[in-house]
């Protein structure tokens, strides 16, 4: 692929598509439209490893990686527009990351260029048990009054959000709010590279080979938790009633787990917009790792 590390963007860019200029120092100027650039598009899953991956995708991108917040992205200048909807704001941008889903107007926003959708899932019942206790123990948390004195079972199963934004919340977010009839559809008509836990590095390392940026060659760690004040917290394995929940959490998330068993057993990499801008081996070989990956690995993409 053409060269993607501009300096900066926007002015490689415009000298692409004619503009006159000397080119930065020691580098040649892209040689194929801007509009080729591709922008990838991280749905960051609560969850799901996501600030570790956005971290990740940090190192990777350096200052053309953008953290999507709606306390500053969709504040409105004068003309009424949000900043996202504001000529030349993805001029700079390699790679939006955030909590959005498929069909956020941030998304829509982006003309012209190749998008590539990136995701990871997690088990559906395990999320869901690991937002319950994090939700618990995060005061700031818009949801910790409503679940702070219930158990998973009694949070999940009565009136409240907290449910609404555990039932099917991963499809919903990487597919949209109509996920139900066109999941399929979705994967084959756009770019995707969607993981599970077990396979961070390798989605790291195709995004490494679409885009031409270096690799990281491990994983860094962005845990963060706080306590909640020294309270001593019954945590949701320990509930008496945390079996019923269990059954209901993985009855009601049923078409998540339908999606996650299938990435479970191969990831998903379809890129229908890639082939015929980049040779096929190009893309073929984005899931062979640098280094030696482990059989599960290394038949873990499905090109198609």
């Amino acid at each position: 692929m053409a060269e993607t590390r501009p300096e900066p963007f926007a002015k490689r860019a415009a000298l692409a598509r004619g503009a006159t200029g000397p080119g930065p120092a020691g580098q040649h100027l892209i040689s194929v439209p801007a509009s080729a650039v591709p922008i990838f598009v991280f749905l960051h899953i609560p969850k799901t490893a996501g600030t570790t991956m956005r971290g990740l995708f940090n190192e990777m991108f350096g200052s053309y990686f953008h953290l999507f917040t709606a306390e500053h992205d969709e504040k409105r200048a004068a003309n009424g527009k949000r900043v996202f909807e504001q000529p030349g704001y993805f001029d700079n941008i390699m790679l939006l990351a955030g909590h959005f889903h498929r069909t956020h107007a941030v998304v829509n926003a982006i003309s012209g260029r190749r998008i590539v959708f990136i995701s990871v899932m997690r088990d559906p019942v395990k999320r869901v048990v690991s937002h319950y206790d994090y939700v618990r123990r995060m005061k700031r948390h818009r949801l910790h009054a409503e679940v702070e004195n219930r158990t998973l079972f009694q949070a999940f199963s009565g009136p409240g959000q907290f449910r609404k934004v555990c039932e099917n919340e991963q499809l919903r977010i990487m597919f949209g709010p109509h996920f139900d009839t066109g999941i399929d559809d979705a994967l084959r008509t756009n770019n995707y590279v969607i993981g599970t836990l077990d396979h961070l590095l390798d989605v790291s390392r195709i995004v490494s080979s679409l885009s031409g940026m270096p690799p990281v060659p491990e994983m860094p760690s962005y845990n963060r938790i706080e306590d909640l004040g020294g309270k001593s917290i019954v945590r949701a394995h320990e509930q008496p009633d945390f079996t019923q929940a269990l059954e209901l959490i993985r009855s009601v998330n049923a078409a998540e787990y339908r999606l996650y068993d299938r990435i479970s057993e191969r990831m998903v990499c379809t890129l229908p917009d890639w082939f015929g801008a980049l040779p096929a081996p190009a893309v073929a070989g984005a899931a062979t790792p640098r280094t030696k990956a482990s059989p599960a690995a290394r038949k873990s993409v499905k090109a198609g």
